[in-house]
């Protein structure tokens, strides 16, 4: 059920906070607290979690959005589609992708509010209905 998910996010995102140095690391694209910059995912990782992504009024730049993004972990990559305001990013865990939902969802990146919701893979046998926005 997403609500283990959710809760699963929310308790790996706190672990990540608190495993970071004794103050909160700070991001120059946002306001909000994040955990310490992470590593992509390795080479060949498969995607277990795909998040679609819109901004308003428009999205930053893809290097802005792998540094804020990068730091829920397990970031495989992030797909802006041309001359739109929305994308994909895609992680390696399940957590990591809950976690930036429920961090960043209705957030700030460089003026723009970030809105993100979860996408099934194709074939996936759980079926999540997509939120409206």
């Amino acid at each position: 059920s997403s609500g283990i998910f959710a809760e699963d996010g929310k308790q790996w995102y706190q672990r990540r906070v608190r495993a970071s140095s004794g103050q909160q690391p700070t991001c120059p694209y946002t306001d909000i607290s994040l955990p310490a910059v992470q590593g992509l995912a390795a080479q060949g990782t498969p995607c277990r979690a795909k998040l679609f992504i819109v901004g308003t009024p428009s999205l930053p730049e893809e290097q802005v959005l792998n540094d804020v993004f990068c730091r829920f972990s397990s970031l495989i990559d992030i797909k802006l589609l041309p001359g739109t305001s929305y994308g994909y990013i895609r992680f390696g865990m399940p957590e990591s992708a809950e976690a930036a939902v429920m961090v960043m969802n209705n957030g700030t990146i460089q003026g723009n509010v970030i809105k993100l919701s979860q996408q099934e893979e194709p074939g996936s046998e759980n079926k999540r209905a997509r939120p409206s926005f």
